[in-house]
C-alpha cells in the first residue's frame, strides 16, 4: 500500500508513468535478487530489470496534456 501510495506522488509530480514503472521495476528486482539470494547480482538485476522495463514502456508513452489557462 505505501509503494502504490508512493507511485501516486510521483505520477503527480512527473506527469509521467515512465518514473513510476522505473521505481516499480527497481522494487521488484530488489526483493526479488534478496528472495532468490542473487547476493552481488542483485544489482545487476536491478538495472537489467529497470532497464527493461523502461525500454518496454518508452516508446509507447506520451506527456500528459497540461491543462489550458484560458476557460
Amino acid at each position: 500500500m505505501v509503494m502504490g501510495a508512493a507511485l501516486c506522488f510521483v505520477f503527480w509530480f512527473t506527469g509521467s508513468l515512465l518514473p513510476c514503472i522505473g521505481l516499480h521495476a527497481f522494487n521488484n528486482a530488489l526483493v526479488m535478487g534478496i528472495e532468490a539470494e542473487w547476493g552481488a547480482a542483485v544489482l545487476l538485476g536491478i538495472v537489467a530489470g529497470v532497464a527493461l522495463a523502461i525500454g518496454l514502456a518508452l516508446p509507447v508513452s506520451r506527456q500528459r496534456a497540461r491543462p489550458s489557462a484560458a476557460h
